[in-house]
């Protein structure tokens, strides 16, 4: 079995069976650590390579696949809003600052129904089934020997992240209108992505994770009985 193979007979209640051995993945290996150690991983290694140190390294490191982006169907344009310290900041989909301090979550600012729906406004769906297309036939080269992943962003980690944990709390308590929107606005957008993954590729053979986490430290965000009422059913 090779790379591509042994993945997605995982999905495969039969296939499974047959498995020489459990796949490996790794969800992606973080910079910092591919510019600290990739001289002393890749000195003595002699084998196959694909010029591309995303793939490389993993593949390098034993790992069978591993978590690859492609291209959005959609565009959002920026919109300007006030911040709570009154300041004027731009932000896009994902509800956080364009120009932030760091790259670690910074908090979110949809706070209203008028943000949100400026935001929906500002979506423009386009095709880039030309580039998705390229993208996975590259991917396809790679699939036997390290398999990429297509990943797609989900609904929860985004809505949360979008307003900020105090103010999301507030409204996944209350069930706002706020709330329910953002989960549709997401949903939307997981959907358009995939969309525009089938239309470009047909049933090409792939695996799409959609990313979406819903736990902290151990324990999940969110109860069983709201997912499956909030969230279930646009997945």
């Amino acid at each position: 079995m090779n790379a591509r193979e042994r993945y997605i007979a995982v999905f495969d209640d039969k296939k499974r069976k047959m498995l020489d051995r459990i796949p490996t993945h790794v969800q992606y290996i973080r910079e910092g650590f591919i510019s600290k150690y990739k001289h002393k991983i890749m000195k003595s290694y002699h084998g196959r390579l694909f010029n591309n140190i995303y793939f490389d390294i993993p593949y390098v490191l034993g790992f069978e696949s591993i978590f690859a982006r492609f291209p959005l169907s959609y565009k959002i344009r920026s919109i300007k809003i006030q911040d709570n310290e009154g300041k004027k900041i731009r932000i896009k989909e994902n509800g956080q600052s364009i120009k932030r301090k760091s790259t670690y979550y910074e908090g979110g600012f949809i706070h209203s129904i008028e943000i949100l729906d400026d935001l929906w406004a500002n979506l423009k769906l386009i095709d880039n089934s030309e580039y998705i297309t390229k993208l996975i036939n590259y991917y396809d080269k790679l699939a036997p020997y390290i398999f990429p992943v297509l990943t797609v962003d989900g609904i929860f980690d985004r809505v949360w992240k979008s307003m900020g944990m105090p103010i999301f709390s507030r409204n996944f308590k209350k069930k706002t209108k706020l709330y329910k929107k953002l989960i549709e606005f997401y949903a939307e957008l997981t959907k358009k992505n995939i969309e525009g993954l089938i239309n470009a590729t047909g049933d090409r053979g792939k695996v799409v994770a959609i990313l979406d986490d819903v736990a902290f430290k151990g324990s999940s965000m969110i109860s069983k009985e709201r997912w499956d009422q909030d969230f279930n059913p646009f997945y």
